[in-house]
């Protein structure tokens, strides 16, 4: 594999240090948009340091992936059974759901807040180590605040493991509440229109144990189904009885639940959409941990009351998601290579770009899986970022869009017809029919 080369939103932070340098970038990043000071740390060795050289960054991923999924295990075997917590890292590791998070650079933050959060769990929870466990909570929620709510489950941990008062809870949760705090004050996102929330609640059912999570709407509709059932009779105490287990079986799963809320509560919030595919995977990673603890319990249910036969099934479910997970990653090679391709039609066959000229193509078409390659905003910086910042491109959905550019815009128009590969210095016809994606 090649590796992940740069996608939706990557052109835009690689431009700010293109364009601001090293200490131009960092500013804008961390106190304008989006306005992350963990983020900003991570964007600079990522996009300064490793820059545009797509087998390291997918290395770079590769890394913050494992360390996640080896948190995951550490953070768990002092929470539940050994064998719980190694199911949910192993599943954890190759759930499809979040694909995103394996190949899209801009989401490495993600990756990193998880990282610093679950090592500040491990310094609590095993060397009971407090300052250095709420400083690392603070600067996981700097990095990317969808882990604050599981930074204080993490503080609730700690305290009902070593039977510690509801105010040293309170005092080591001042870090990562400030931080929290300082991130609502410095964000962007109050003056840009917002999303009612819970206006895209509908998401998160399909997304973290539906289509995103098992890769087909038909074993979406099974696990879902499966999963539902599991989590009704843990909170009626019920499902010791099917499992032959004893009562920790319920409390694990119930636990993976109270995870698997915490990290979709935010985005809840926020009304964004949990995504079955493309880049909206990004908002299913902190979520997907709980998820992966209640089928990891289910599979050590199983795997107590009938055997080698429980392994078995954990080793199907384990082979289900890893074949989802590839065909994503099959997937995402096609989008992107598609886009760069565009990229060079347009660099090699074009004039040297002006400031007056517009380039209107027509969107590409939606890859299924992981990667939508760029729309409008982000072809135009992908034509910056490689060859001229003078680029100037129109990337309409929709022919009616077309039609207000052409009425409305003062500037000269090149429009590309993808389908033929033809250029024109005029629309072939007034319905701007040629743009239909």
């Amino acid at each position: 594999m090649r590796g992940p080369d740069l996608i939706h939103d990557d052109f835009r932070v690689a431009l700010d240090f293109q364009r601001s340098g090293v200490l131009g970038g960092l500013h804008h990043l961390a106190f304008e948009a989006p306005a992350r000071p963990g983020s900003a740390l991570h964007y600079l060795a990522a996009y300064e340091g490793i820059g545009d050289h797509p087998v390291l960054q997918v290395l770079l991923l590769g890394l913050l992936n494992a360390a996640v999924a080896i948190g995951v295990w550490l953070v768990g075997r002092e929470l539940i059974p050994p064998e719980v917590a190694a199911w949910a890292a192993l599943l954890f590791a190759v759930a499809p759901n979040r694909g995103a998070a394996r190949l899209w650079v801009n989401i490495g933050p993600y990756l990193t807040a998880m990282v610093l959060v679950l090592l500040a769990a491990w310094l609590l929870l095993v060397a009971d180590r407090v300052v250095a466990g709420s400083l690392l909570l603070a600067a996981g929620v700097l990095t990317y605040e969808g882990v604050a709510l599981l930074a204080l489950l993490v503080i609730g941990g700690w305290c009902v493991r070593h039977q510690r008062s509801l105010a040293h809870g309170v005092a080591v949760a001042i870090g990562p509440a400030t931080a929290a705090a300082l991130l609502y004050l410095l964000s962007p996102k109050h003056d840009y229109p917002s999303t009612r929330p819970f206006a895209n609640a509908w998401s998160v059912l399909p997304a973290q144990i539906g289509t995103g999570f098992w890769g087909s709407p038909t074993l979406g509709a099974i696990g879902g189904v499966l999963l539902i059932t599991a989590v009704l009779l843990a909170l009626a105490g019920l499902l010791e009885r099917f499992l032959h287990g004893d009562v920790t079986t319920g409390h694990q799963v119930l636990g993976g639940v109270a995870v698997a809320a915490a990290g979709a509560f935010p985005f809840l919030v926020a009304g964004l959409v949990f995504g079955t595919e493309g880049i909206a995977e990004r908002h299913n990673v902190v979520a997907s941990v709980g998820v992966c603890v209640v089928l990891a319990a289910l599979v050590a249910g199983l795997q107590r009351s009938v055997g080698r036969w429980g392994v078995a099934v954990g080793a199907g479910v384990v082979g289900i998601l890893l074949a989802a997970s590839w065909a994503d990653v099959e997937r995402y090679g096609e989008s992107v290579r598609e886009g760069e391709e565009l990229v060079a039609q347009l660099t090699d066959r074009l004039e040297p770009p002006s400031d007056r000229r517009v380039i209107v193509v027509p969107a590409l078409p939606h890859t299924d899986g992981v990667a939508q390659f760029i729309h409008q905003a982000d072809l135009g910086l992908a034509l910056q970022y490689r060859d001229d910042p003078r680029w100037r491109v129109s990337m309409p959905s929709r022919p009616e869009d077309c039609r207000v550019l052409t009425d409305d815009d003062p500037r000269d128009l090149v429009i590309y017809d993808r389908v033929l590969d033809r250029f024109y210095e005029e629309l072939p016809d007034e319905r701007c029919g040629m743009l239909d994606p």
